[in-house]
């Protein structure tokens, strides 16, 4: 059933995204392209994700728009992340963190320094990872929404997994699993 929601998603964004094209709107099509890597990726085709991500990268530059570079790089530091490319990750979410705190989005800044120190994290650089963490906390969390406060305990427990602690892992794990369900959402 969830696969064909995907199925069906993906066909109208692909309609959206021709007709896009046909109008030479290049800020809506980039629009579109994010959207379609999410669904690519949710169907786990990352190199399709990725390939739509850096078509919206491009449609940014090309429109000059900072912010959506931001978000661009930290959608491509976050897959590149998760398939453990974590060189490449991290000059992304470099890229994402510079842009956010050109901009001063202080909340877009914070995701990426989170992300930035899942992948640290992961490359054995635990200090590193853990003065990201802090800087991350330092946000009040009135400032996040639901889903990135959980988002940002799930990514405590992983670095604090890499770093070998496991109570601290687990600690973290279980507030990220209230957060989300306190809110409806669905644990990931």
């Amino acid at each position: 059933r969830q696969k064909g929601q995907f199925q069906r998603a993906l066909a109208t964004l692909q309609a959206a995204q021709r007709l896009l094209e046909r109008e030479q709107d290049l800020e809506g099509r980039a629009e579109v392209q994010g959207a379609l890597a999410q669904i690519r990726f949710a169907m786990g085709q990352p190199e399709l994700a990725y390939e739509h991500l850096h078509d919206a990268l491009h449609s940014a530059r090309m429109l000059d728009d900072l912010e959506r570079q931001a978000e661009c790089h930290l959608d491509i530091g976050i897959f590149r992340s998760l398939e453990q490319n974590l060189e490449t990750s991290l000059q992304h979410l470099d890229n994402a963190l510079a842009r956010f705190t050109a901009l001063g989005n202080r909340v877009g800044g914070a995701r990426a320094r989170v992300w930035r120190a899942r992948t640290l994290a992961a490359m054995g650089e635990i200090v590193e990872a853990e003065m990201e963490l802090l800087q991350v906390l330092s946000m009040p969390p009135e400032r996040l929404t639901a889903a990135e406060r959980g988002d940002f305990a799930f990514l405590q427990a992983e670095v604090a997994s890499f770093r070998g602690s496991v109570e601290d892992a687990a600690r973290s794990f279980k507030s990220a699993a209230h957060l989300f369900q306190e809110t409806g959402l669905l644990w990931r």
